[in-house]
């Protein structure tokens, strides 16, 4: 889905949607012409693989074509869809949590071509809105997100170039916050 679950991931949830300002920021470098696993409720390209999408499984999907791809998967599939993207030649912007102790992670990190590590923590939503506990205050993101990004022509370096990223500073700067 184009939603992440790391707000609390004891709580199995893996609806948690982008937050639109990183959205548009990243598209403004990527042109985006699919999200790459979303559903009918949170799709952010007109494009996308998952239920009522051009592919239902995303998984199964080709993803080599015209577009670059946005992938913001349930959090608690990092490794399928991980997996999958190494297998792709294509150009492909994927979100997930700074988890560098995972073997996801660590393919990720072989894969990529850089791997931009957020200086601050995203403030996912629930059903377009903050997400909030039962008494309806705000419930921050527990960790550390990070974008993981795969150019279809990028040479082998033998490893993703990794830096710390304020994406927060970048947004600002171009209006989008």
């Amino acid at each position: 889905m184009s939603a992440g679950g790391n707000i609390e991931r004891s709580r199995g949830r893996d609806d948690y949607e982008t937050p639109p300002w990183f959205f548009r920021l990243l598209d403004l470098e990527f042109q985006f012409g699919v999200d790459a696993a979303a559903d009918e409720s949170n799709h952010l390209c007109p494009i996308w693989f998952g239920p009522d999408g051009r592919y239902p499984d995303a998984l199964a999907a080709p993803w080599l074509g015209h577009w670059n791809a946005w992938c913001n998967p349930p959090f608690g599939d990092m490794a399928a869809f991980m997996a999958h993207i190494v297998e792709q030649e294509a150009t492909v912007a994927l979100l997930g949590p700074l988890a560098p102790d995972r073997n996801w992670y660590k393919l990720g990190v072989r894969h990529a071509t850089e791997v931009r590590q957020l200086t601050h923590r995203l403030d996912f939503l629930l059903a377009g809105k903050p997400v909030v506990d039962k008494d309806g205050k705000r419930v921050g993101n527990t960790i550390g997100s990070a974008l993981f990004v795969f150019r279809r022509h990028a040479p082998d370096r033998g490893g993703a170039h990794i830096w710390m990223w304020d994406a927060r500073a970048d947004a600002k700067r171009k209006g989008l916050l």
